[in-house]
This record gives C-alpha cells, structure tokens and sequence, in this order.
C-alpha cells in the first residue's frame, strides 16, 4: 500500500530535464556572447537555437499546477522555501566576499539584497514563485469551485490574451511574469483534474513539430537580418516563456511524461530535489559572471567546432557539481536540521501569532 503513495519519478525527471534546459540557455546567454553585434553566421545560428530555454521555466510551472492542484497548502514547505533561497545567498555572498574575490567591495544596496533575497528578488524566478506559492490555497480554491467547461473556457483565455496574441504581435495586454506564472500553474491543474487519453507517440511527433517552428523562426529571422536589421533583432522572439512554440513543445512534453507508466526512482526523485537548489547556485547574480566568464569561458571558443563540445560537458559540470553541493549543504546538513525546527515550533509560532490576532479583534470590538 505504501507504493500508492510514492511521488511520481516521470515528473521528476522532467523536472531535471528542465533544469538542463535552463542551464543550457545560460551556457550561451550569460557567456558574453553579444548575438546583436555579430553578423549572420552558421555558428551564431546554431548557438541562437541551443540557447532556446524558455521551455525550462514553463515546464517548472506545468509541473507545479499538476502536483499542487490536488495538495493543501503546507506553511512549512513555503517557509523552508524561503529560508533556502536566504541561506544560499548568504552563504554564497560569504563564499564569493572572503574566498574567489576577497577584494571585492558591495554598497548598501547590493547588501541589502543580498541579505533580503525574497523581497528584493536577487533570484526572480525564486522571488515570483514565492509569491504564486503563497497565492495557489486561493487558487486552488477557485479551481476547484470551477466546472470543467469553466475551467476549460479559463485555460483557452489565457492562453489566448498572453500566449496566442503575444506570440503574434507586440500587444502585451497587461502580461507579467506572475500573471503567466499564474496561468502555467492553471493550465497544469487543469490537466492533473482532467487528463486526457493520448498517444504517446502522437505527441512525441508534436514535440519535434514545436521545436521545427522555434527553430526554423530562428534561422529565417536571422537570414533575414542580412537584409534588414530589425529582423536579427526579433531572431529570439519567439523563444520567449510565454510564446506559442515555447509554451506548446512544454505543454506536450508535460503531456507525454504524465501519460507514461508511473515509476519510482528513489535517485530521480533526490536528484529532482535539488534542482532549485541548483537553479539558486548557478543564477546567484555573484557567482554567475565568475561560472560563465571566469570558470568556463565561452567567448574564446565561440566559433570553433569545441564551443559545442563544451556546450555538452559544461551543462553537465554545472548540473552535477551545482547538485552535488545542494545535496551536501542543503539536503544532508541544512534541511535536517530546519525540519527538526520547523517541527518543534512552527506551529507554535502560528498558535502564538493566531491568538494575538484574536486578541487584537476582540480588543477592537470592545473600543467600537
């Protein structure tokens, strides 16, 4: 019986999949690779369509409405959340101040965020998820006040004002980042609620259908761009999050992964663990110029046939060296520690805070 109850393994690896997606974007993007200055090449090409990783932070959000559509909000995850993001970048800022550039100096503002990670959003992906974790009881709630027409009616809606219409003009019609993170977390729901009967294989052939688009958009924007400039400059639009082959080729790989036989793999599910603790190593606004401009440098290959070479085993190195320290720090020595905590007296804490809020309504009352 105990099985019944095991966390999915295909989602999890698709969860890691969508972690090297994301690596694999900053490989290139924070490589010092300017593409607006270079002219139309076979190498600035290939580079532009390898740096495609929006498809990583959809398929995080997907993934997030499946899951937590049908679980109850658990105050302790969100804390523990919130203190990882302020524990590794303390301790990143202490890493890089007294170790790699002991010379450095930082002003008031750049302490401040580093000290108030959450707030000040030194990680923006980490920053908006928070809020949307903090937002998903009222929208779970409304979910599942929701009829599946109405539900689905929902879904085709936002897909079309801030995918579909985006994808094919400039107008925005009030696009944020929290409002697509919004959407991706409903969409995902919305197939966890109400899955539907696919073939696999189908949807593989999809798959390869969407990345042909985000590709080939590539390649023409950018022979274009010999003639005219302003079609190089429009060469990544369409790799956006929140465009149509972007947000469909993540839309399928969800739909493959959810439609294949469940699997328990106690190692994908550890590894998929530390994926945002890997997110929060690699993308520290500190330690990335020193990974992709220092450690590995991109620029000096770029060009040469070993630039993708190192495209392959850097992704890799990064990924397995950034995990093997979230594991280390985070999984085996911190978070031990924090559950035994949170544990003891989280619900303490929520007690105390609850009864003082009482206190203070009553007190109200009584003055009016």
């Amino acid at each position: 019986m105990k099985k019944l109850y095991l966390r999915n393994s295909n989602l999890e690896l698709l969860r890691i999949i969508a972690m090297f997606f994301i690596i694999a974007n900053h490989y290139i993007n924070h490589g010092a690779i300017f593409f607006g200055e270079l002219p139309f090449s076979i190498h600035k090409v290939i580079s532009l369509c390898l740096s495609a990783g929006g498809r990583g932070v959809c398929l995080f959000l997907l993934i997030s409405g499946y899951f937590s559509v049908k679980s109850t909000f658990n105050l302790k995850r969100t804390v523990t959340m919130i203190v990882r993001v302020w524990i590794y970048s303390v301790l990143i800022f202490l890493l890089f101040h007294f170790i790699l550039t002991p010379d450095a100096t930082f002003d008031l503002k750049s302490l401040v965020k580093i000290f108030l990670p959450n707030i000040f959003g030194q990680w923006w992906f980490a920053t908006t998820f928070l809020v949307l974790t903090l937002l998903t009881p009222f929208i779970n709630t409304a979910i599942h006040a929701f009829t599946q027409i109405q539900l689905k009616n929902l879904v085709l809606l936002l897909i079309v004002i801030w995918c579909i219409i985006p994808t094919f003009s400039s107008a925005e019609f009030g696009f944020s980042r929290l409002a697509w993170f919004v959407s991706l977390y409903i969409i995902g729901a919305y197939f966890s609620l109400y899955p539907p009967k696919i073939k696999v294989g189908n949807h593989i052939a999809l798959c390869v259908f969407w990345s042909i688009v985000l590709f080939s958009s590539i390649i023409i924007l950018e022979y274009l761009g010999k003639y005219h400039p302003i079609f190089s400059s429009l060469s990544k639009f369409f790799c956006a999050f929140n465009k149509l082959p972007v947000f469909m080729f993540s839309l399928e790989l969800l739909l493959i992964f959810t439609n294949m036989k469940p699997r328990h793999s106690k190692l994908v599910n550890t590894v998929a663990a530390s994926t945002f603790g890997i997110y929060l190593i690699h993308e520290s606004t500190l330690l990335r110029p020193y990974i992709w401009k220092t450690l590995f440098n991109n620029t000096e290959y770029f060009g040469t046939f070993l630039f993708y070479v190192r495209y392959v085993y850097v992704v890799i190195i990064v990924f397995v060296t950034c995990g093997l320290i979230d594991f280390i720090v985070w999984q085996k020595v911190i978070a031990p520690l924090l559950n035994f905590i949170l544990d003891k007296y989280l619900k303490r804490c929520v007690t105390f805070v609850s009864n003082i809020h009482s206190q203070i309504v009553a007190a109200s009352k009584r003055l009016l």
